[in-house]
């Protein structure tokens, strides 16, 4: 900038001084030398014009520079694969193109709420002759309806079951009632990814916990069934209900009196004791699947061979039956078109309220209540039934007593053992036999 104005200066210097030679030559000129005098001169005076022009340049410059922008976070943005076209033009030497034809879900066979619909059955039979991942996939249309279906069925049975059979089930959403239809593979040879069956259980927790409870399963060709009890229950619950039956408890006797209920003889069968002779019959049959299972009480799958190992215990117990179960559950099997009735819950109804006495006092062995906490309404209620009969003098006395042992605990927590979820329910297997 001070070049600029000592530029500026100089030649307003000459400018000045041209301009007072000027005046005194003008009258020694002529005209034509004077035009020819100022065209000589022009070019001096071009330095400060061109000043002039830079000084706007600058200022316009200045005056049209944006101003700082604030720095901002910088906004995501949403990258997209590009899509093919279905010309085929988008076909390279090489690259083999799979096109799929998707099935959409099923137009017909739709039921009201709460009901079953067919489409259901078709779908389990087509996913068996079909157990392959991109047949599921082709048929994931399919699957969501009939998965939506059989959870508004699940949702159904559970307020049926709560308001009708058993006020200790708790509602609980649908996903944790009804089992994945996804095999775990890792540790199996058959290694069909998906499971042939719909199912769902209904007890204190759900379809996990060590409760006994109440299921539904659902599958074609008349093997839908509703199950009742505990299904292998862990190596310490299942030691508390032989305790039980060893020690001949008031438990163990209402156990062993539900199962020969008549209602319950009526939906379940009565207890099956000749085990061993259906196992001989078993063996002399050609080995199958089906001739490798064993036979509990009522007819399943799951029995110790001889007899557990506990002290004093042999084959000649007088309840070596009960002692060799390793499940407590009892099973009844619906036909298929049993099940797609309106009136298929009305039956299952029956079946729960049948088996209630069962699951309650397994419960009650393996998952006590525990007792109502002090100062408790329930507490103050067997308090005053007590004082009924209690005289005055008694009664003053008792509440000396208590003052005295104010300080005591009055609920020993030993006496309560609460099972652990993490046990496993494998340990008490074969090792149990005697050799």
């Amino acid at each position: 900038m001070s070049s600029r104005r000592s530029a500026r200066a100089s030649a307003g210097k000459r400018l000045s001084y041209r301009e007072e030679s000027d005046a005194e030559d003008a009258a020694d000129l002529t005209q034509d030398e004077y035009h020819q005098e100022r065209a000589s001169t022009s070019a001096d005076d071009e330095p400060l014009e061109r000043d002039q022009s830079d000084e706007n340049s600058d200022a316009d410059q200045r005056s049209r520079r944006p101003a700082k922008r604030r720095k901002q976070a910088p906004t995501p943005t949403k990258r997209t694969t590009p899509t093919t076209s279905a010309s085929g033009h988008d076909w390279e030497p090489g690259v083999s193109r799979v096109v799929i034809k998707l099935v959409g879900p099923p137009q017909s066979g739709h039921v009201a709420r709460g009901e079953l619909s067919p489409n259901v059955f078709k779908f389990l039979s087509d996913l068996h002759a079909n157990n392959e991942r991109e047949w599921f996939a082709q048929h994931d249309a399919v699957y969501r309806y009939c998965w939506k279906n059989f959870g508004e069925f699940t949702d159904a049975v559970l307020n049926d079951i709560m308001e009708q059979v058993d006020d200790t089930v708790p509602w609980l959403p649908t996903k944790d009632l009804v089992y994945r239809i996804y095999r775990d593979v890792r540790f199996s040879n058959d290694k069909t990814p998906y499971k042939t069956n719909l199912m769902a259980s209904f007890s204190r927790g759900g379809r996990k916990g060590p409760f006994a409870g109440y299921h539904v399963l659902i599958k074609p060709n008349g093997r839908s069934f509703f199950a009742a009890g505990r299904w292998q229950p862990e190596k310490q619950d299942l030691a508390i209900i032989r305790q039980h039956i060893l020690d001949n408890t008031h438990q163990a006797k209402a156990l062993k009196a539900a199962v020969n209920d008549p209602d319950f003889v009526k939906w379940f069968g009565p207890p099956k004791r000749d085990a061993s002779a259906t196992k001989a019959k078993a063996k002399a049959r050609p080995k199958t699947q089906h001739s490798q299972q064993r036979c509990n009480l009522w007819g399943g799958d799951d029995e110790l061979k001889v007899a557990p190992k506990i002290p004093g215990v042999d084959k000649t117990h007088k309840d070596i039956d009960w002692l060799k179960l390793r499940s407590f559950c009892v099973i009844h099997n619906f036909p298929d078109s049993e099940v797609l009735r309106k009136d298929f819950r009305k039956r299952l109804v029956e079946a729960a309220k049948a088996s209630e006495p069962l699951v309650r006092i397994l419960n009650s062995m393996t998952s006590p209540d525990p007792p109502p906490p002090p100062g408790s309404d329930d507490e103050e209620e067997e308090d005053s039934r007590q004082g009924d009969h209690v005289s005055e003098g008694e009664a003053r006395e008792q509440d000396d007593d208590d003052d005295d042992d104010e300080e005591e605990e009055l609920v020993p927590a030993e006496s309560f053992d609460y099972v652990s979820d993490d046990d496993s329910n494998n340990d008490d297997s074969e090792d149990e036999d005697e050799e």
